[in-house]
């Protein structure tokens, strides 16, 4: 009996390792559904716990209204606001920085977690030309290259390069992070001076963000240097939005530096097949039994006429051979017994 209803009682025993457990059910004795559930361990009074159940029919659990129009236009207001905290002045020559950047050649590497890859290194070349590999610990592999919108993948063998457009989207996420857009930048804050072996810098701080299925969000935190001499960027480094180190990169700039697209893949080999139809005329009379039968000599009586019309056949293997038994012998060769 809880709570002045009769209920009955079902006890269990489990065991997980060393520690045995009495789990206990008390189920509505009208209904039988549970309205209590105990557990406890033999070993240990203290430990174990109680649910108690209250079953009704009105609760409901209606799904939530969302509006992804609404979320998305609030997510680029949020945006917006955290843009308008950053020094205008400041802001404009980080970007100013990051174009010239974009304006030369260079090699870059990005050690570290980038989109679920160990890292990736390659060559740049202005004004879109990118060649990339991925870098692990086994080795690189997924040698690529884009240019003018347009992916190729280098493929082990004959073939050589192919291209592949699905590579275009990682392409763009390389790009984005090596040069980010003005839109997907939030706070930017000039953080002043810095020497880096014996090197002077201008440091800046970023926050970057990236589009969800229905909104804009904070994805990490950045830092950039920028080469006090020339204004070019040299490294960015990235942490999460908990500050969890992702990943570095650095870049070697050489105006030397560039890419050649594959050329052309050549179509498959054309096979030339001419195909000549020869067309026999039959001249088709009447035998003397008034089936009519084709004249020419390589014709087959398929289906022409009566079966007897071809039978019995003739030749020098017929009539056959039929073993006829000397008078002598005797036959049967077996007794009626």
């Amino acid at each position: 009996m809880i709570d002045g209803r009769a209920t009955k009682k079902y006890e269990f025993a489990k065991q997980i390792g060393d520690w045995v457990w009495v789990e206990t059910i008390f189920a509505d004795e009208q209904s039988g559904i549970p309205v209590r559930f105990e557990t406890r361990g033999r070993s240990d009074a203290n430990a174990g716990s109680i649910t108690i159940y209250r079953h009704d029919t009105s609760i409901r659990i209606d799904p939530p209204t969302v509006d992804l129009e609404k979320r998305w236009s609030e997510s680029l207001q949020r945006l917006s606001e955290e843009v308008e905290k950053s020094d205008p002045a400041c802001r404009a020559e980080f970007f100013a920085a990051v174009q010239r950047g974009r304006m030369a050649a260079f090699e870059f590497a990005i050690e570290g977690s980038f989109q679920s890859s160990s890292g990736v290194a390659g060559t740049f070349v202005p004004p879109d030309a990118i060649h990339y590999w991925i870098t692990s610990l086994g080795g690189d592999f997924g040698e690529s290259l884009a240019a003018g919108g347009r992916a190729w993948a280098k493929k082990s063998g004959p073939d050589g390069w192919v291209e592949a457009p699905g590579k275009t989207d990682f392409v763009d996420k390389i790009i984005t992070s090596l040069f980010p857009p003005t839109e997907y930048v939030g706070r930017v804050a000039c953080s002043g001076k810095v020497s880096v072996d014996g090197r002077e810098y201008d440091s800046y701080q970023y926050d970057f963000y990236r589009d969800s299925e229905s909104a804009r969000v904070l994805y990490s935190h950045r830092s950039m240097l920028a080469e006090k001499a020339s204004g070019i960027p040299f490294q960015n480094v990235s942490v999460s939005r908990t500050h969890v180190r992702q990943w570095v990169e650095t870049r070697r700039y050489d105006p030397t530096l560039t890419i050649q697209t594959p050329p052309p893949q050549r179509p498959p080999p054309r096979v030339a097949m001419q195909l000549s139809v020869k067309t026999m005329q039959l001249s088709v009379k009447p035998g003397a039994d008034g089936i009519r039968r084709p004249a020419a000599s390589n014709w087959l009586p398929l289906g022409l006429g009566r079966a007897d019309a071809y039978w019995p056949p003739s030749g020098p293997n017929w009539p056959p051979f039929i073993l006829t038994p000397p008078a002598e012998a005797n036959w049967p060769p077996y007794g009626p017994n």
